[in-house]
């Protein structure tokens, strides 16, 4: 396996949008991403008698969620092209995020991208945000929407959450399978990297991700982003609206540091909890049905188990789309391990022939979850 130093580019927008987002991928040559479905959660201001009892109430949008790999090097260029075509520093368009990863390939990649697509002029029109982190929390499926109501009182961004099922714990411990339900809700915060740590507890404890069978959470880094900010909707009072003040003075900024606040704890659990540290988050891809035979392969070579999502590979020949059904394994592990775990998986046959095999690693700060 021949491992490159990419950069991973996460968009989520409304599905209203995708098809924007589609264009603009178009215009930037990129010839591959994976395309799945999600859902965005925030606060929305009622009215009348309903008001009096319940201000605030939740709703839920339909997202698409689209990830592409570039070379490092061109990452802010292409970001802030997709950016730009989204309007996504206006707040209630979307989040985009860019991680530094690992890429893994059978042989010496093609560059994905053509060098000369984007104008170099708007990677300067578009300002990103740096000092920022992503909280993933791995819950029991119905858990993901009291996480995501707790996570916009906390006024970060608005989160994201997928579906996925669970496997290895349940197939260690055939006499409690029962207990373990396999249906997984995974939601995607991202967070001032200032108060991160102070944000993963806070979910810690509410989720009680310490508890046996509660679920699992990590924090990793994120090198730039621009976070969806519009985390109520309402009556607009004002000239502009507290989230379109706040984008303001980050982009003036150009970090989100100066909004750092102390968050109260709650709880007390933080200062004596275990964690778990040096970290890395494999990301896996495989056609559709293969993914057993893969997180199977793992587990030996020092996996827990992993969570599994639906996704759509898309491959871009020109103006023709084909897409192809996949599934993206998240498995969370030891850095230690990594290479052991990355060697298992080559020989269970990540890169057979016709399976769309792919994987992805990027350093995972903390995590939490029970340990006996």
């Amino acid at each position: 396996m021949i491992t490159r130093e990419m950069a991973q580019i996460v968009v989520e927008v409304g599905k209203d949008s995708a098809a924007v987002l589609d264009r603009s991928l178009a215009e930037l040559g990129i010839g591959e991403y994976v395309s799945q479905v999600a859902r965005s959660v925030v606060g929305h201001e009622t009215s009348g008698l309903v008001s009096i009892l319940k201000p605030v109430a939740l709703e839920q949008d339909p997202l698409a969620v689209i990830t592409c790999v570039v070379p490092i090097d061109r990452a802010q260029t292409v970001a802030a092209h997709i950016a730009k075509s989204l309007d996504l520093a206006t707040p209630g368009q979307g989040t985009m995020k860019v991680y530094s990863v690992s890429v893994g390939t059978p042989s010496e990649p093609e560059d994905p991208i053509d060098a000369e697509t984007v104008p170099s002029s708007t990677a300067s029109s578009v300002l990103l945000l740096d000092n920022v982190a992503e909280i993933v929390s791995i819950v029991q499926r119905g858990e993901g929407t009291s996480m995501s109501s707790f996570a916009l009182n906390l006024g970060q961004s608005v989160p994201s959450v997928t579906f996925g099922i669970g496997m290895g714990l349940r197939e260690k411990l055939n006499l409690i399978r029962i207990t373990f339900p396999r249906d997984k809700e995974i939601v995607r915060i991202t967070v001032n990297a200032d108060e991160a740590q102070d944000v993963f507890d806070q979910l810690v404890d509410v989720g009680r991700l310490d508890e046996p069978g509660k679920g699992f959470i990590y924090l990793s880094p994120i090198k730039r982003a621009l976070p969806n900010t519009l985390l109520f909707r309402g009556s607009q009072r004002h000239a502009a609206t507290m989230e379109q003040v706040i984008q303001a003075i980050d982009s003036m900024q150009g970090t989100a540091s100066w909004r750092q606040k102390r968050i109260a704890t709650v709880l007390s659990g933080g200062s004596r909890r275990k964690y778990l540290q040096d970290m890395d988050e494999i990301e896996v891809r495989i056609a559709d049905g293969h993914s057993q035979q893969l997180v199977l392969a793992a587990m030996p070579a020092g996996a827990a188990g992993a969570t599994i999502s639906r996704a759509r590979l898309v491959r871009v020949h020109g103006s023709e789309r084909t897409g192809a059904g996949v599934e993206i394994l998240y498995i969370i592990v030891p850095a230690s391990v990594t290479h052991r775990i990355l060697t298992a998986l080559e020989d269970a046959g990540l890169w057979a022939d016709k399976l769309n095999g792919g994987v992805t690693v990027r350093p995972v700060q903390k995590a939490c979850t029970y340990l006996s």
